[in-house]
């Protein structure tokens, strides 16, 4: 599944990112997402990038995003995000 994330200038100025951001998630990296959201050390996102991507884990702009689509579906309540989720947070 293909995303672009439109950021407003003045976010795009404050983070010193590009204000248009693309990204693609898969199944497997999603799959690896939702492993990541436990509470094991040996999971977690790590700060460094080589490291996640070892793991299967997406770019740092798609975790933001899928944490945003994780915390809008389930709140602090444990859950698996599925490419339904996903889908039916685009079409919001």
């Amino acid at each position: 599944m293909k995303i672009t994330l439109l950021k407003s200038n003045l976010e795009a100025q404050l983070t010193g990112g590009p204000a248009v951001v693309s990204f693609t998630i898969t199944q497997k990296q999603l799959t690896a997402f939702n492993r990541s959201q436990g509470s094991s050390i040996t999971t977690a996102p790590s700060f460094n990038e080589s490291v996640n991507q070892e793991r299967g884990l997406p770019c740092p702009e798609a975790r933001q995003w899928l944490r945003r689509v994780y915390s809008d579906q389930f709140g602090i309540i444990p859950g698996i995000l599925t490419m339904r989720h996903l889908k039916a947070f685009l079409i919001k």
